[in-house]
């Protein structure tokens, strides 16, 4: 047997590491079995102080933390897992990859195991702080980001009684900002798109006008009333009609019927065209409610942010998330998230018969096999169980909105 063979093995023994496991996760474990920098990086007691600082968590957990990892390195297994962890999300030159929640088993950590995850992802701030540097970006725009990994903390513990911890799933984000794409700047966090995600549209401004035109994506899928569909061979004998990769959208993000075109290169520029810059939104738990003054205060600081630090004007902004499904406008008319949906162009995204996009942002967990394992405490929490009680599943949305425009920022006659 090969030596990460032999290591894979003794971990899956020591620490049942079923969930986890993989071809690809026994393949690099090989590469961080050569590694010797853990110990520096993440267990070290002062780098534990000053990582656990940086986050500006609200409960002092130091004790904890370092209790923690001092179980973490007398015990080879876990010692090893978390060197692997380390070197997989952070530094393996194929980028950190998702990975399934994973805590040790009780009987090695006790009510500390959420702390395994929290200290990996505690190992990022040195990271980020370096890369932010490299690139001559502030040191607060560096502590703006630290403070997500707080917020991942809270969502733990709706998850697990109350235990403090962190959620493995959630650390292959931290990624992003170690690799310098990933910035926070007020109440939105904003990625830099090595290329026009696939499940954004194509997205044109008249040069003359900046009148915005948007098309459908390619092989998407629409039926008659211009919803869109999942893909899939239409029978010609059902009489529907669908439109695909041209397809003109609405402002709601439905398709205008049979209307199918590319517009007048020589008139149109294209947002999103390679070399573009851009940026897909996200929204962190921790910031407080999503006003719209926060919103376009995020979105002017992008724009003045990306050319001084990057180079290059903001093309477009996109997002694609739970938090666009369009249902959130039903149940919850006016809310915040409403009136965001509202204010930008939203694209639909096909149901999917198993999605629960968001119950674990909201819940800490979607393992549940019943609703009634969730205890909404919230509106958004109860609006999300009473659509799943409706339709049976979740889905996501996607909205656009061109760079250079935020006084068109509002609804669809201003753009």
């Amino acid at each position: 047997m090969t030596e990460s063979a032999i290591a894979m093995e003794k971990l899956t023994r020591d620490l049942d590491l079923t969930k986890i496991q993989s071809e690809n996760f026994a393949r690099r474990l090989e590469h961080s079995l050569r590694q010797s920098i853990l110990d520096d990086a993440i267990l070290a007691p002062d780098r534990i102080a000053e990582n656990f600082s940086a986050i500006g968590y609200e409960r002092n957990l130091l004790d904890d933390l370092l209790a923690a990892a001092a179980i973490i390195r007398r015990h080879p297994s876990l010692h090893l897992l978390a060197k692997h962890l380390y070197y997989r999300t952070y530094l393996d030159a194929q980028g950190g990859d998702w990975m399934p929640d994973f805590d040790p088993p009780e009987r090695l950590m006790g009510e500390r195991r959420g702390f395994f995850a929290l200290l990996l992802a505690l190992g990022s701030v040195p990271l980020v702080n370096a890369a932010y540097a490299k690139l001559k970006i502030p040191r607060a725009i560096a502590q703006n980001h630290h403070t997500w990994i707080a917020g991942t903390i809270d969502l733990y513990r709706t998850g697990h009684n109350g235990r403090y911890g962190h959620n493995l799933r959630q650390t292959a984000w931290l990624r992003l900002a170690v690799d310098g794409t990933l910035f926070r700047l007020g109440r939105l966090e904003f990625h830099v798109e090595s290329k026009c995600p696939a499940w954004c549209p194509r997205v044109y401004r008249n040069r003359d006008t900046n009148k915005i035109t948007v098309l459908a994506g390619e092989n998407w899928q629409y039926d008659c009333s211009g919803h869109r569909i999942a893909n899939r061979a239409l029978p010609t004998a059902s009489g529907e009609k669908h439109a695909q990769d041209s397809a003109i959208l609405r402002f709601d993000g439905t398709a205008y019927p049979g209307r199918e075109r590319i517009p007048d290169s020589a008139l149109q520029e294209e947002l999103t065209a390679p070399g573009k810059l851009i940026l897909s939104l996200h929204i962190p738990a921790v910031g407080g409610p999503l006003t719209e003054e926060k919103i376009l205060t995020a979105l002017a600081s992008a724009e003045q942010f990306f050319p001084a630090y990057l180079g290059k004007r903001v093309s477009l902004f996109c997002c694609e998330s739970w938090i666009l499904n369009p249902a959130w406008r039903r149940h919850l008319p006016h809310s915040n998230l409403a009136q965001f949906q509202r204010s930008v162009f939203q694209v639909e995204e096909a149901a999917s018969p198993a999605n629960r996009s968001g119950l674990f942002f909201l819940f800490g967990r979607d393992d549940g096999d019943s609703l009634t394992e969730y205890h909404p405490t919230y509106s958004l929490q109860r609006a999300m169980l009473e659509e799943l009680r409706q339709n049976g599943s979740l889905t996501s949305g996607i909205m656009i909105f061109p760079g250079g425009m935020l006084s068109s920022y509002g609804g669809p006659e201003t753009l």
